[in-house]
């Protein structure tokens, strides 16, 4: 019966809070009715449920919890605890569903779990089986590799329309370059529609970075930043656009911020480090190209870059937003064929890249 009282507790604690509509974690919980009878506090269900069965799809945020159903069920809770905590409710599932996943976890941290059934009364049993797991640990970050261009080299992408939703996104990579004597060499450019036509980019241009977009009456506008960047150093630039203003930070400070409309990305596929194929082509080194579906802020523009030196982007706090993540070249999968986006299957294919292109000089 030890547990008994604490399941009466938050129980009680999730009536509360659901008629107060605060917001806790119980406030998530969707089920009929969890509340208990008013009166004499009655009895435990008598049924025999073996609560939870096992836990699996375990990573670095998240698992799967699983249980066998049992027909006296109305509801399932599913609770959890770090050592040296208390359990609390996570999840509710309505019968008969035998799983829930849970997110929001931390990685490499342990948890134990349990899973208990709400009989028709609103009661919960009382099985204690619990499961005991670890989260997976991020994965080493190593980063050594970058791919050099040398002006008729470049990344085939996905349709431009397909990676990033037409009024909030982020372009960020890092680039490195010793010419200053380069003509509108294209670091990025996504179009606007089934052919070449630019939307948004980032490039070059003599000694001036220039951010060049279209805006909803189809005029094409170019916005500079008139510093000198071809200094033969790794830097790193964002742009982004929120609806409703643009705005440029190069090692983690803001250059630009202006308001203007968007005219929208089309069919044609994205490019990195041309305007299309080897047209407008850049010469230097590109590396840890990403794509956001949200417009990042200062704070997460400071973020990327780190003082300098890039790190894993799933544990930025705007993971949950990055939408295409090229390592070029220290996925061990990039070759001359496919640079492997870590995020989902948006992978390039490169136009006249060699092997000796991918080189061991990295920001």
């Amino acid at each position: 019966m030890k547990f008994f009282s604490l399941l009466v507790l938050l129980i009680l604690f999730g009536c509360k809070d659901q008629a107060n509509k605060t917001k806790t974690v119980v406030e998530q919980v969707r089920t009929p009715s969890i509340c208990p009878p008013s009166g004499p506090y009655p009895e435990p269900p008598a049924v025999l449920f073996n609560g939870i069965d096992s836990v699996d799809n375990i990573g670095q945020t998240q698992l799967t919890v699983h249980w066998t159903p049992i027909t006296d069920a109305q509801a399932y809770m599913v609770l959890m605890r770090e050592p040296g905590e208390k359990f609390k409710l996570v999840h509710t599932r309505n019968a008969p569903g035998a799983r829930a996943n849970i997110s929001n976890l931390k990685a490499d941290t342990t948890y134990e779990f349990m899973v208990r059934f709400i009989d028709e009364r609103g009661m919960p049993d009382i099985n204690e089986n619990v499961k005991t797991i670890t989260t997976n640990a991020w994965p080493v970050y190593a980063n050594t590799k970058s791919l050099a261009l040398n002006g008729v080299k470049s990344i085939n992408m996905a349709p431009s329309e397909e990676l990033g939703p037409n009024n909030t996104f982020t372009l960020s990579l890092w680039f490195k370059t010793d010419r200053d004597n380069q003509n509108d060499a294209r670091l990025i450019t996504l179009h606007h529609s089934s052919g070449a036509s630019s939307a948004f980019y980032l490039a070059l241009d003599g000694t001036r970075t220039v951010l060049g977009y279209r805006n909803a009456s189809d005029d094409f506008k170019k916005e500079y930043i008139n510093e000198n960047y071809a200094d033969d150093s790794w830097h790193h630039i964002a742009a982004t656009y929120n609806g409703k203003f643009y705005v440029v930070y190069v090692d983690g400070v803001r250059k630009l911020r202006f308001e203007d409309s968007f005219k929208g990305l089309g069919s044609h596929p994205a490019h990195l480090g041309s305007y299309t194929g080897s047209q407008k082509a850049f010469y230097g080194q590109i590396d840890e190209v990403s794509i956001w579906e949200s417009a990042l802020g200062s704070n997460d523009a400071v973020l990327i870059y780190n003082q300098g030196k890039p790190f894993n982007l799933f544990k930025h706090l705007r993971a949950n937003t990055l939408g295409l993540w090229y390592r070029l070249g220290d996925d061990s999968r990039d070759d001359t064929m496919t640079i492997y986006d870590q995020v989902g299957s948006f992978n390039g294919s490169p136009i006249n890249i060699k092997a000796s292109d991918f080189k061991t000089d990295a920001p």
